[in-house]
């Protein structure tokens, strides 16, 4: 097996905190939070696509939290890849029984 390089990184910038994981130069994992105001919106995550349903025009996502975030779909756009990661900022606050809405 060859040397896999793995780099951290972490940054803060304009009352945001970064941090991301780089492997080979690629990176694999990406974490966002606003450190000037309480909630999630306007945190970014790479997010593990759990379901894509385009009947229901959304994909629900794995970003950590109590409930799956919900991503709507667009026409036109591609459909993430079940299992695959997507790169999103939160817009809407989780409610009593949905999850953060996420673009």
């Amino acid at each position: 097996m060859a040397p896999v390089t793995v780099e951290i990184q972490i940054a803060a910038i304009d009352g945001a905190a970064f941090a991301g994981v780089a492997r080979d130069g690629m990176l694999t994992d990406l974490w966002g939070e606003r450190l000037d105001r309480a909630g999630l919106i306007g945190s970014v995550y790479a997010a593990k696509v759990l379901r894509a349903d385009r009947t229901a025009g959304a994909a629900f996502l794995d970003i950590g939290a109590e409930r799956p975030a919900y991503l709507p779909l667009r026409p036109g756009r591609a459909v993430p890849v079940e299992g695959g990661l997507a790169l999103v900022q939160i817009v809407g606050e989780p409610r009593e029984d949905k999850g953060a809405e996420a673009t």
